[in-house]
């Protein structure tokens, strides 16, 4: 256990120095500081510029881009997400660069820490400090991603959804809507037992509905393009030139990476394992409907397992039931740190993917079928404690 700590140290320490080495807005290699966060900031620019139809412009994002490195430069960051998300960023693009990002870093934190009270962390300070050594959150803190907002509305939603204030967890769960792929985690499990889950579905769809309609009143053109723009873009982004494939860890990556030129084999052996992986937490819905730490925590790991993109920082959202089943299924915590070993490890994988590019015109992204081992085995051993009567003195894991 103490290597975690000298490799994750090693990485921070590193990329620190990365950014006090760096000239002007850069870090030591040439990337602006932030690397992501650089289209967020993007957007917000774009929008104080009284310019928001042209949200989803390539062209005048490119040249915002430009201006912040000073030179000119090929790395280029397009803007992603639904237009109401840029409003978000317009206090952040009102702050120079490069203190912009490092306040969206620290914020993001800040949601890191309060993730792990929500999910109830035994030990919230010591869990938020191991996190850090894991490499998806470093990542997600070294390129400005926003995937420690993503965990915390997970994680507050599971808050109050086990404490029985269902209709304000849907409502918060609703704010995913920035990445409108994440919405079908949760909102699967409510989908599967609709008659009791009413309220929760009632403000999902009540606060989807509402930023809809906020997107539609305040950024109309910029609404109605984004439709456009992400059948064309965000679709067809794993099939760019340049795409980093090493750093994407979704299942779809994986047999675009191993069948590059069999793109539509690819494409069945995803669908094939998405819905593999639906008909598994179904039966473990069935299962466990009455324990709420374990639905939940199965919820998010199918999620990881079924969406078509997702990127290395974007396995962040494993800390949840990463930290549900440590709490709630004490009973088997050597597998559980067996399995977090493991995925630890595993996350290094990216720099066999990236070496295999070099040679080869396909490679095998090992993560992720470490990632269907460690499910495997979390399902199995779940689907027999269901099945088996409770230990004595081991209290029931049901919350509320």
């Amino acid at each position: 256990m103490k290597y975690p700590w000298f490799i994750g140290g090693a990485s921070w320490i590193g990329w620190l120095i990365s950014l006090l080495a760096g000239k002007g807005n850069t870090d030591l290699a040439g990337h602006l500081i932030g690397t992501d966060f650089v289209a967020f900031y993007t957007a917000g620019k774009i929008i104080l510029m009284g310019r928001s139809p042209e949200l989803y412009s390539l062209e005048l994002a490119h040249s915002i881009q430009q201006g912040l490195y000073g030179v000119s430069s090929l790395n280029f960051n397009p803007y992603l997400n639904p237009p109401h998300y840029a409003l978000w960023m317009v206090p952040f693009a009102l702050i120079p660069y490069p203190w912009a990002p490092l306040i969206w870093i620290g914020l993001g934190l800040v949601c890191l820490w309060l993730s792990m009270k929500w999910l109830g962390a035994e030990h919230p300070t010591r869990s938020f400090l191991g996190a850090l050594t894991w490499l998806p959150v470093f990542y997600a803190a070294s390129f400005g991603q926003n995937s420690f907002f993503s965990l915390a509305i997970f994680s507050l939603t599971y808050y109050l959804w086990a404490r029985k204030r269902s209709l304000l967890a849907g409502l918060v769960y609703s704010l995913l809507l920035f990445k409108p792929q994440f919405l079908i985690g949760f909102g699967l499990l409510l989908l599967f037992d609709w008659r009791k889950s009413w309220r929760a579905l009632l403000g999902l769809g009540l606060g989807c509905l509402a930023q809809i309609g906020f997107n539609l009143w305040l950024l109309p053109q910029a609404s109605l393009e984004y439709l456009t723009y992400a059948l064309k873009i965000n679709a067809n982004l794993m099939s760019i030139e340049g795409f980093p494939m090493w750093h994407a860890y979704s299942v779809q990556a994986f047999w675009l990476a191993l069948l590059p030129s069999l793109k539509w084999l690819a494409q069945i052996l995803y669908l094939g394992c998405a819905m593999f992986g639906l008909y598994f937490v179904w039966r473990f819905s069935k299962d466990h409907r009455n324990d709420k730490p374990i639905l939940f925590a199965g919820a998010v790991g199918w999620l990881v397992w079924s969406l078509p993109y997702l990127m290395i920082y974007d396995w962040t959202l494993l800390l949840v039931p990463a930290l549900l089943l440590w709490k709630h299924a004490p009973t088997y915590r050597q597998q559980w740190r067996a399995i977090f070993a493991f995925l630890w490890v595993m996350s290094f994988s990216f720099v066999l993917t990236f070496g295999q590019l070099i040679i080869l015109p396909f490679a095998v992204q090992l993560s992720l079928p470490a990632l269907f081992l460690a499910l495997f085995i979390a399902y199995r051993t779940l689907q027999k404690s269901a099945r088996e009567p409770e230990p004595p003195g081991v209290l029931p894991s049901v919350v509320g």
